[in-house]
């Protein structure tokens, strides 16, 4: 779980030297130490880079597809949610009001989001966009 967590090198430091990112990290690493069969997470993209953010939806989607375990994640940040869930509930002062798969979800907003990109090497620029968003989808 260290490893994987990126903590490797500095699990032997004291915890107040951490970065934010760090904290984060240890805090991901403590709750997957005992293999849980539900792992509930508030903002675990918060403080994480780029890259930590992409290692850590990779490591819970693998939890939840590989391992059967359910992963539930509290954010506001739609768009990453878009990339790490299945489905989303909605909680509007604390009620579920309700509960749609992630492909119901875009497909009932999918036209109010139209990017147009413009560039010389078009399937370089698809394979990027579909390793690091797959949740875009193509015209």
């Amino acid at each position: 779980v260290i490893a994987l967590l990126g903590l490797e090198t500095s699990i032997h430091q004291k915890v107040k030297t951490y970065s934010l990112g760090m904290r984060q990290r240890l805090g991901i690493a403590q709750a997957l130490l005992h293999r849980p069969a539900v792992l509930i997470l508030d903002e675990p993209t918060n403080g994480l880079d780029p890259a930590g953010i992409r290692e850590l939806r990779n490591h819970l989607r693998h939890l939840a597809e590989m391992e059967g375990t359910a992963v539930i994640v509290s954010s506001h940040l739609l768009s990453e949610m878009e990339l790490m869930c299945d489905e989303i509930a909605v909680l509007q002062k604390g009620k579920l009001i309700g509960i749609k798969s992630m492909e119901e979800l875009m497909d009932n907003h999918a036209a109010a989001e139209t990017i147009r990109i413009e560039t010389e090497q078009p399937q370089e620029a698809k394979e990027i966009l579909q390793r690091e968003a797959p949740a875009i989808r193509f015209s």
